[in-house]
């Protein structure tokens, strides 16, 4: 909480990061949830500037994945964001940017579930559930709560489903996918399916 704000709601809104030389702790208060990212990155960045041999290990950290998107023929392979890479990068050489890799990219990575797959080219979108009925058959509440609760990667969890026990739901219009209320499902409301908790496990 800012001792030195004058609006009142600002006081609940606000963060602010300190540091205690005595224990050398860095503090954070304040805030709200919607904020995460940026109270996260202020930390972050105050704590690396009163560490330098930190900062230098996340700058090797950085360059490693520069390196580790690379192809031998220096095309970009990259299993993270292209976005995040191509930050780390000058253009249009592709060498690694050093003032690039100490500054903070997770505004840039986008929050799982929500970023592009190659199931889902274009990520995430209101109109998901509709596109995962079409694919794969589900029933429309089923496709419902996978969008909702897993976003992109709902097709990460088909994944998990025993193929050998997927049919044709008695209207013919769904594939029926064993759920985990089997039986009790359509009129209990819950769309949940037993893929879900090998999912969870894995």
């Amino acid at each position: 909480m800012d001792p030195h704000a004058t609006d009142s709601s600002a006081v609940s809104r606000d963060h602010v990061v300190s540091h205690d030389p005595g224990n050398d702790i860095t503090f954070i208060s304040g805030g709200k949830w919607t904020t995460w990212r940026e109270m996260a990155e202020d930390v972050v960045d105050q704590v690396l500037e009163r560490d330098p041999v930190l900062k230098q290990r996340c700058v090797q950290g950085r360059q490693a994945i520069v390196s580790e998107s690379r192809g031998k023929k220096g095309e970009m392979i990259s299993k993270y964001p292209d976005v995040v890479v191509q930050k780390m990068l000058n253009s249009p050489d592709n060498t690694i940017n050093p003032h690039v890799t100490t500054s903070a990219v997770t505004s840039h990575i986008p929050l799982l579930g929500i970023g592009k797959t190659s199931t889902v080219p274009d990520g995430y979108h209101r109109n998901l559930a509709v596109v995962l009925t079409q694919q794969e058959g589900l029933a429309p509440d089923i496709a419902k709560h996978l969008v909702k609760t897993y976003g992109t990667r709902a097709w990460e969890v088909l994944g998990c489903v025993d193929k050998a026990e997927v049919r044709e739901s008695t209207s013919g219009l769904y594939k029926h996918y064993r759920r985990i209320y089997e039986g009790q499902a359509m009129t209990s409301g819950y769309p949940y399916i037993e893929a879900e908790i090998v999912y969870a496990i894995r």
